[in-house]
């Protein structure tokens, strides 16, 4: 036990109460989306209303490119060639991308309240020479055009999944990198995670009409659509549906379509409405009629334990290439056995607490919500399969003494994108987190620890915590 002591008393030294110094950025997206199915394609028209909450004057601004790491040479390429242990799901294959597989983000215009900017593109991060200086306290427009070829799908986002949803969109936009109190997060992209900014979101797509689409927000006028979303009360015919999602205090925006999904909806006694969907394969259909029930109890354990989910809808998406996390929304996988499909969607879940409410900065801290996550998620697969598991979080524990024998462990104040391998890196992430809230059990009570996450959460939500801001 000693080993974990020294941390857990380190870090308390800095259990203060920072919320009256805290500040964070704002941003309000208008996004007008036109796919192009047949080339995989689409155009975009992006409005960003910024504010500067901080006490610096900003002169510059930064955006992420991330479709530009799928393209041979990216740096996300040459890492996943020479990690020593690669994710097999990249490899060597973002090398062996053909021009009409690869990705990329053309920006034709960027303006600041309509004026042209000087531009310096460096793989997946463009630079902005701002015109007019942003001042503390001010707002500006700035306002975009571009161009952008959807990937093969190879890491998270993507076109034509293992399972063969079609699109697969994160991490599919020009996306405003956060300043904060550490400056500028402008980290070029290798497949590791995620800072964005708080705000609001409104985004128009147009496709062709045989496509259903699921995504963050809520779906305006769902009667026009129809497709699982509402009756559908509207005689349109046309070849190309215009769908317009709108959501607000979130930090990013995900969206999957696919023409195969089957799309129900389970509202929960809290009255939020779990959407579901799925392809029209009936190896997988029950097991996907069964996982409604096990979300709505995850998100009841997950009230009762943290707090109230803030939104009023959630969706599981089949696509992607695993599991991943996103405001208000999970891609996942959906074959595989019914119990792998729920474990995955309550580490999903959950992490709408731990990173889609209480958003850190994964790249520099993912034990917070990695950690945390895993902390919980052992005890809400606990309730769900009824075990009385007084040992649940043994396997994190292991994890931890077995890289720590095989020489392997690196510091957990490592950057995300700076683990030498991606196994030091999953034990930091997952492992560790789950081990300081468990070994602080062990200090000041499991009861107190848990009322403590609680007013963390209250008083945290809708932020950017920081090891420094726990209490």
């Amino acid at each position: 036990m000693k080993p974990f002591l020294i941390p857990i008393l380190f870090l308390t030294i800095f259990f203060t109460d920072a919320t009256a110094q805290y500040w964070q950025q704002k941003v309000a997206y208008t996004m007008n989306i036109v796919m192009d199915t047949e080339k995989n394609r689409f155009s975009g028209h992006q409005e960003i209303v910024y504010t500067n909450n901080s006490p610096d004057t900003l002169k510059i601004v930064y955006y992420h490119l991330y479709y530009n790491a799928f393209q041979p040479g990216s740096m996300m390429d040459e890492r996943a060639k020479n990690i020593i242990d690669p994710d097999q799901r990249i490899g060597k294959r973002i090398s062996e991308l053909q021009e009409n597989e690869i990705g990329f983000h053309k920006i034709t215009s960027l303006k600041q309240d309509e004026t042209d900017l000087i531009l310096e593109e460096h793989g997946t991060i463009l630079k902005a020479y701002l015109s007019q200086p942003l001042l503390p306290g001010g707002k500006t427009v700035l306002e975009m055009d571009f161009e952008s070829q959807v990937p093969a799908q190879i890491r998270r986002t993507g076109r034509n999944n293992i399972e063969g949803i079609d699109y697969s969109m994160s991490q599919w936009y020009p996306k405003l990198v956060e300043y904060d109190r550490d400056g500028w997060n402008a980290v070029p992209y290798i497949a590791r995670e995620f800072h964005g900014v708080w705000g609001d979101f409104d985004v128009t797509i147009l496709m062709d009409s045989s496509y259903t689409i699921a995504a963050t927000g809520i779906l305006q006028h769902p009667e026009k659509i129809g497709k699982g979303y509402a009756h559908k009360t509207e005689g349109d015919t046309s070849r190309v549906l215009s769908w317009n999602f709108k959501a607000k205090n979130v930090h990013d925006f995900v969206w999957t379509a696919d023409p195969d999904y089957i799309h129900t909806i389970y509202r929960t006694s809290d009255m939020v409405d779990l959407h579901f969907f799925y392809q029209n394969d009936s190896s997988i259909i029950k097991n996907w009629e069964i996982l409604p029930f096990y979300t709505a109890e995850c998100f009841r354990l997950m009230g009762n334990l943290v707090g109230k989910y803030p939104y009023s809808s959630y969706s599981v998406i089949q696509g992607g290439d695993g599991g991943m996390e996103y405001p208000m929304a999970t891609l996942i996988l959906g074959n595989g056995k019914t119990r792998g499909l729920i474990g995955v969607m309550v580490h999903e879940v959950i992490h709408s607490w731990f990173q889609g409410v209480l958003a850190n900065n994964e790249g520099k801290y993912p034990w917070m919500d990695e950690g945390f996550n895993t902390y919980y998620n052992h005890i809400v697969i606990d309730s769900l399969f009824q075990r009385n598991n007084e040992s649940r979080h043994k396997d994190s524990y292991n994890a931890y003494f077995q890289i720590k024998k095989a020489g392997f462990y690196e510091p957990l104040s490592t950057h995300s994108d700076h683990y030498f391998t991606n196994r030091a890196y999953g034990v930091a992430a997952y492992s560790m987190g789950c081990i300081f809230l468990n070994q602080l059990c062990g200090v000041i009570g499991e009861e107190t620890v848990l009322r403590s996450m609680k007013k963390y959460y209250r008083e945290w939500q809708f932020k950017h915590p920081e090891p420094r801001d726990l209490e």
